[in-house]
This record gives C-alpha cells, sequence and structure tokens, in this order.
C-alpha cells in the first residue's frame, strides 16, 4: 500500500468547508471527536471524592480505592464523564504514577501496585476528569499519603504538602466580612429561618439608603429583601423554606447594586439520614471475629446509599495526613477554593448574572467554576462521556511546525482488524473516541500513505495530567514515636512479604467476563484462504500466484504493489490495494515477499472498492500470520505505539470470611494493618448491613471508617474506633 485514496465527495467537502471556514462534523464511524464542545456550563461541573483503604503504603504495595463522582450542583452520582484519572504526585509537584479507571455512573473502585521505586515521603494523591482539567486544579480531589520502602532504614524528616483541608465545615467558612463600614453578621441555627445582622455607622455615605440583601447558593438567586440602612443595627429575616443545603452566599448590595459586602454560612441539610456503626464491644481479642451492624435512619425506604468501608490501623501520622470528611469535602472545600472574579455592577434580573457576585479579595468561587469562562470560549477539554478520548499533537521534529490536514490511522494488533481515523487540525492536534474494547491493548498510529519515518516527526499524546498547580511544602521533622512506627511498618512488611498473607488474606480471584463478539471493520464480505490448505509455498509471489484469486503481486524498480481485481465491476483497480498485517495497516510490502505460507495462518480478500467513512480502499489484503505479530522495526520507525492501559475494575475483597480465612495456613503469621476493605457495600432504603471480619495478631487501635452517598445526593460517614490487646 503506497497511498490511501480519498472519495471524489469527500474533497469536495473538505474544500468547502474550508472555504466557508467551517469545520467538519464528526462521524460515527470516524470516531473523529470534535474538540469544540459547549462553555463549561455550570450543570455539567463535577466533583470527584476518595475513600482509600489506608494511608501509610510501602512502596510496591496495593493502593486500594473508591471514587465517587458527583454532579457539583445536585450532589448526585455523575453520569456524565465516563473515565477517572488518578496521579500521585512528590516534591516539586513533580508526577511519579498515574492511572486511569473506567466508570461506572459515577462509581469505581480498584487497586493498583504503587511502584516499589517510590522514595519514602509524604505524596500528594489526585483524582480528576479530563472534563475537570477546564476548571482550577484546586477542585480535583486532592490527599496526602506517605510511602516508605522497606530498604530505609530511618526516615528522619518529610516534605509535607500544604492543602486545604480540615475536618469542621464551620471551622472553614469565613469570619464576618466588613467593607467600607458595614458588617453583617448571620444567624444560622434558627430552624425556620435566617437572621441577618446589618451593623452600619451614620457616618456612612449611603446611611438611611435603600439597599438590597441578597442570598444565593451555586450562583442561584433564592431571595431578594429590600432593606433601609436607618439604624445601627438593622435585622432582616429570610425563610428557609426555599434554601437548599450547602453554602449559602449572603451579599448587601448598594443602591446601584454593588456588591457592598458579603458573609457565607452553611446550611445543613434537614431530615439527614443518620449513618451508625454498632459493635457488641470495642476490645477484641487476636484472631476473634468482629460483628459490625450499619444502620441508616431518616432515609427515604425508596432511597439507597452506597458505602465503602474501612478498618485500619491507627498511626502517629494523623496531623500530617489529615483529610477532609466526605461533608465537608462536597459541601464546601471545592466550592471555597480556587479563583475569584472582581464584582462590578450587577443585574438581578437573570439567575445567571447573579453568578458576578464574588468576593472580591479572597480565592472564593461559589458558581463552580462557570465564571472561568465568562468570555464564551470553548472548553479546551473534551467531556468524556461517551469514552476514553485519545488525543494528542503531531508536528516535525526539525522545524516543529505541526502537521496539518494530514490523516491519522488508528489500530491494534489482533486477529480482528479495528481500525479508526481521523484529520489533524491546523494545529495538528487529533482526537480519538475510544469504546472499551480498546482497553489494555498497544494502540498504534501512523499517517496514512506516508512513510513518514517517526524521526522527521513527533507525536505528543496528552497524558491528562494534573499536575502544574503550585504545591507549597514544608520540612516535617519526624517525632521519635512516628520514625519507630515507620520502622514497625517495614518490618511488618518484610515478614508479611515473606509468607504472602496479605496478599491470601485480600484478594480473591476476578471474575472473567466474557468479551462482545467483535467483527472486522471491513464486514465479512470478503473472500477466504487458508494456506495450510494448499502445497507449501515459499515466498509471497509465488502464494498470489496460485492460490490468491484475483490479487496480483509485483515489483517494480524495488518497489511492490498489490493490485486487486473488482469482480463486480469486472475491471483491475489501481496498484493501491490496501495491506493489513494481524490488523494494522502496513505499508512494507518488502516484508510481506518473504512471507511463506508456513508464515501465514489465513488470507481475506476484499475484491472491490471499500468505503469506509469518507475514505476509499482500492480493495483490502489481511494477513494473519501465525505468530500474530508486526515486526519492531516497522513500528520504531513509522508508528506510535501508545500503551492504553486502564486499570481493571475492582471486586469485593470481603465477600466469604470463612472462605477468607482459609487462605492462611495454621503456621503462617497474620500481620495485617487493615482489618477490613470493603468498597462495594449497598444498602436499601432502611435495612440494615452486617460485616463480620476477623481481627490480625497486632495489638493496637483500629479506625472504623465507613463513607459513601445517598441517590439523593447525601454525602454520609460514620466512625468509631476498637481496640486489640
Amino acid at each position: 500500500m503506497r497511498d490511501y485514496k480519498f472519495s471524489t465527495r469527500y474533497v469536495l467537502i473538505v474544500l468547502l468547508a474550508f472555504a466557508c471556514g467551517l469545520s467538519l462534523p464528526a462521524q460515527n464511524h470516524t470516531q473523529n471527536y470534535n474538540i469544540q464542545q459547549d462553555n463549561c456550563l455550570i450543570q455539567k461541573d463535577e466533583k470527584v471524592y476518595l475513600q482509600l483503604e489506608k494511608k501509610i503504603y510501602i512502596s510496591g504495595e496495593k493502593l486500594k480505592y473508591k471514587a465517587y463522582v458527583v454532579n457539583s450542583l445536585t450532589l448526585k452520582r455523575s453520569r456524565q464523564s465516563k473515565v477517572l484519572y488518578f496521579e500521585i504526585s512528590g516534591y516539586n509537584n513533580t508526577r511519579i504514577f498515574s492511572w486511569r479507571s473506567n466508570l461506572n455512573k459515577g462509581l469505581c473502585f480498584g487497586s493498583v501496585n504503587l511502584p516499589d521505586t517510590i522514595s519514602g515521603g509524604v505524596y500528594i494523591l489526585r483524582a480528576y476528569t479530563n472534563w475537570m482539567r477546564n476548571t482550577s486544579q484546586a477542585f480535583y480531589y486532592s490527599t496526602p499519603i506517605i510511602i516508605t520502602k522497606i530498604s530505609d532504614s530511618e526516615l528522619k524528616q518529610l516534605w509535607r504538602p500544604e492543602l486545604a483541608t480540615g475536618n469542621e465545615i464551620n471551622s472553614l467558612i469565613p469570619g464576618t466580612q466588613k467593607m467600607q463600614g458595614i458588617e453583617l453578621n448571620v444567624e444560622s441555627g434558627h430552624p425556620d429561618k435566617l437572621i441577618v445582622n446589618i451593623n452600619s455607622k451614620p457616618e456612612y455615605l449611603l446611611y438611611n439608603k435603600f439597599f438590597h440583601l441578597v442570598t444565593l447558593t451555586r450562583g442561584q438567586i433564592i431571595d431578594d429583601t429590600p432593606v433601609i440602612l436607618k439604624d445601627s443595627v438593622v435585622k432582616a429575616e429570610i425563610s428557609k423554606s426555599n434554601i437548599p443545603a450547602g453554602i449559602l452566599n449572603v451579599v448587601l448590595l448598594d443602591p446601584f447594586k454593588n456588591p457592598v459586602c458579603e458573609k457565607l454560612v452553611y446550611i445543613s441539610p434537614q431530615d439527614v439520614p443518620l449513618l451508625s456503626i454498632n459493635t457488641p464491644k470495642t476490645v477484641y481479642g487476636k484472631q476473634e471475629k468482629v460483628k459490625l451492624v450499619l444502620e441508616l435512619n431518616n432515609i427515604n425506604v425508596n432511597d439507597t446509599a452506597w458505602l465503602s468501608v474501612s478498618v485500619t490501623e491507627k498511626t502517629p501520622f494523623e496531623s500530617i495526613i489529615k483529610d477532609a470528611d466526605i461533608s465537608s469535602y462536597l459541601f464546601l472545600l471545592s466550592e471555597v477554593a480556587g479563583y475569584y472574579d472582581t464584582a462590578d455592577s450587577i443585574s438581578l434580573n437573570t439567575k445567571q448574572q447573579a453568578t458576578r457576585i464574588l468576593q472580591t479579595k479572597k480565592a472564593y468561587k461559589y458558581s463552580t467554576g462557570n465564571n472561568l469562562n465568562r468570555k464564551n470560549s470553548p472548553c479546551p477539554y473534551i467531556m468524556e462521556d461517551k469514552g476514553f478520548v485519545l488525543a494528542g499533537r503531531i508536528r516535525y521534529r526539525n522545524t516543529e511546525e505541526p502537521v496539518i490536514n494530514e490523516l491519522i490511522l488508528l489500530s491494534y494488533v489482533d486477529s480482528i482488524a479495528s481500525l479508526k481515523y481521523c484529520i489533524t487540525d491546523s494545529a495538528g492536534n487529533f482526537n480519538f473516541l475510544l469504546d472499551r474494547s480498546y482497553d489494555n491493548k498497544d494502540i498504534i498510529l501512523q499517517l496514512a500513505g506516508h512513510n513518514i519515518r517517526n524521526s522527521n516527526i513527533l507525536c505528543e499524546i496528552d497524558n491528562k495530567s494534573g499536575s502544574g498547580m503550585p504545591v507549597k511544602y514544608k520540612a516535617v521533622t519526624i517525632p521519635s514515636t512516628s520514625e519507630e512506627y515507620l520502622e514497625y511498618v517495614r518490618n511488618i512488611a518484610m515478614v508479611n512479604n515473606t509468607y504472602k498473607t496479605d496478599s491470601q488474606m485480600t484478594e480473591i480471584p476476578a471474575i472473567v467476563k466474557i468479551a462482545a463478539k467483535r467483527r472486522d471493520f471491513y464486514g465479512s464480505d470478503v473472500y477466504k484462504v487458508y494456506p495450510a490448505d494448499f502445497i507449501e509455498l515459499i515466498d509471497f509471489r509465488d502464494i498470489s500466484e496460485n492460490i490468491l484469486p484475483g490479487v496480483k503481486f509485483r515489483e517494480r524498480r524495488d518497489i511492490y504493489y498489490v493490485q486487486i481485481y473488482d469482480h463486480k465491476n469486472q475491471i483491475i483497480m489501481p496498484p493501491e490495494a490496501t495491506v493489513l498485517l494481524n490488523g494494522i495497516p502496513f505499508t512494507d510490502l518488502s516484508y510481506i515477499s518473504s512471507l511463506g505460507s508456513a508464515d501465514i495462518k489465513r488470507f481475506h480478500i476484499y475484491h472491490s472498492r471499500l468505503l469506509f467513512g469518507d475514505l476509499t480502499f482500492y480493495g483490502l489484503l489481511s494477513i494473519q500470520t501465525y505468530d500474530k505479530e508486526v515486526p519492531d522495526t516497522y513500528l520504531e520507525n513509522y508508528t506510535y505505539v501508545y500503551n492504553n492501559k486502564v486499570q481493571s475494575p475492582g471486586i469485593s475483597a470481603n465477600n466469604n470470611i470463612k472462605e477468607l480465612m482459609e487462605y492462611k495456613a495454621d503456621n503462617q503469621p497474620d500481620f495485617r494493618h487493615s482489618l477490613f476493605w470493603e468498597p462495594s457495600l449497598t444498602i436499601m432504603g432502611q435495612n440494615k448491613a452486617i460485616i463480620e471480619f476477623y481481627t490480625s495478631e497486632l495489638k493496637a487501635g483500629y479506625k472504623i471508617t465507613v463513607q459513601g452517598l445517598t441517590s439523593g445526593g447525601i454525602p454520609l460517614e460514620a466512625m468509631t474506633e476498637i481496640e486489640v490487646k
């Protein structure tokens, strides 16, 4: 195959589109996903929350997680993004390790092996969707974790990232705000109303004038109450009946509708389901069974709670790896963070205009990202609501100029030929939408019809990095008790690695799912030939002349070509037939010429013009070899190989406690720091959940943490402690 030909219709469409200044619409068969998205609408904003099995790890150990992706307005599970990205960054925000996982209606859980080369220290674990990259990185989920190596004999000092975290919502809300001699105080404890006290002085220029007291939540105006500053203290009452749970912004506007001062207040949800953990006792012996009963009160009978449960050893590092609880994070941290805008005059005619009411001097943001795209510019990052988007850019190495309007083919080595294509834009960018059949495949990208070596071009894949936000680090001297604990953790890890007790006690083989039946992209209307049915032929020319009807393989001036006879129209098509080798387009026909019938398992021959989307192929010859390989020299010189690694979805590790205990032999130690991890617990309505697990042989205090989310968008959390003596 020397070149790919477009159909005449396609050429005319391209010319017309450029002449009119238009872009071609994305077609389903091309999967040329258009990056020109709608503006970052507030209803599409997302938040992520992670619960981890624990916060201290040995390098090479499994990190187990449960992720909740929710809509930032409703806090209900997001059904938009289908892919979640994770990354671990170290000192100076250096990306150390990353992976991705597929989302199922806003949820995913699983585990990943940490590299055994990671040095000891405090690291930041981030989680985010591709769509979240359009907003501030302050809205990603970030949490500190500690990683240490077994070989480290001591760790005197850690570099701790300074993250905005906390446990109490009220402690994170700013205090009373004063501006221009006016002060707001809000009393939110009353069950039916907010009481707002406006303090001012008679010498204020606008004293005795009409003002507007406006309340907003997530950019939506809830109430607009006119007030007159005729006393030093003016009291206003606002009904809570229409105020949803979350952060309420109380703003005082002057007669010209300019913000004067404001106050944030947290409105707690009414009739919130109460999650409780009940255990018969708090002190247990070694290898004793623990029984927990999880119960939900005040929950709707038709509601569902998705929960994850962790039982792990308490550590002396709580102050260093302190994290926000799920309620604080979802209700507050990702709203009171990030960018700020300068508020000027405002009209109260529309709710959208109300999002411009922002505090001018502090980094608060109440509209969850919407104000970042106030100039109506398209979002640079795609909402991956259909699957993973493989995006990148191609440019020439010498000039660094983009490779423009070139056809890129995407495939992978397989017995089934799966082909996608797109055309680079004016900046050399390309995008492919990949479904889950492309997961964990080595994706092969190549320029169609051009034997351009990789030494002349550079393919830069968007690695979906969430790094880049400056993070301040400060040195933390480890107390002697904490240093001793790390040494204790390393010693236990050496024992567990020797006996492999940890993996045996927590892993159950995954269920293998049968993949959906696939077919070649060129369909089933092909002529099939199996060389094993004939006598052995030593090279490809002999094969084409003897057992491949309608296929002409010739050499002219050291250039090979393949020509296929069109049976339907009874014509010989141009010598530009498409050749596939083990599923990928292959242009090195000199290599094909060396193949004999002993090397080839099967041929597929397409004996007419093949229309694939807007592309036209003059016949097609698909070759499958016994070794199912493509020469490394071809891949290195003419293609870019992208390892499309996806973390496999997790399975429950504690489904059968008796079966788990049978994994442990009598002569094996049981030194588990984490006694129990269940990421897939579901409670329907007012039912109860019973959890059972065994303590290990370690005497310690253990923290039980249950976190989750209801289908109504209410975050849940409960904690308790037990002791093993």
